[in-house]
This record gives C-alpha cells, structure tokens and sequence, in this order.
C-alpha cells in the first residue's frame, strides 16, 4: 500500500507539475 501511494503520488506530481508547466511555457512562447 505504502509502494502504491507513493507511486500514486510521484506520478500525480510530474503530471500536475508537468501539465500546468505545459501550457505556461506554450503561452509564454506564442
């Protein structure tokens, strides 16, 4: 379980880190 919600967590983090970096940079860039 303790593997899991870690794995759950490293996952969600890049991607909410990831996601919101995305569309800054794209923004940014234009």
């Amino acid at each position: 379980m303790c593997v899991e919600n870690g794995f759950a967590v490293f996952h969600a983090h890049p991607l909410i880190l990831g996601s919101r970096s995305e569309p800054r940079q794209e923004a940014e860039e234009n």
